[in-house]
């Protein structure tokens, strides 16, 4: 039975492993700027309409994986 034992970690080790790379996204990628983004909630600002956006957000909590019930967009820049 010791034997089996490194196999057995080894087996569920992989399978998590691989299981776990087919939910990779790639990395984000902000826009770089020397200036601060006006934050005021409209987007007329030049950092915003620069930078990129995501959407697609799923819920966590109470329904996981569900669709958001709004429309959600996100503006992200460094």
């Amino acid at each position: 039975m010791i034997k089996l034992k490194p196999l057995f970690i080894l087996t569920i080790l992989s399978f998590l492993l691989t299981t776990n790379s087919a939910y990779a996204i790639d990395p984000l990628k902000p826009y770089h700027t020397e200036t601060a983004p006006k934050i005021d909630g409209i987007l007329d600002d030049i950092v915003w309409q620069k930078s990129p956006s995501e959407t697609g957000f799923k819920i966590y909590y109470p329904d996981y994986g569900g669709e958001m019930t709004e429309h959600t967009k996100v503006w992200y820049a460094l």
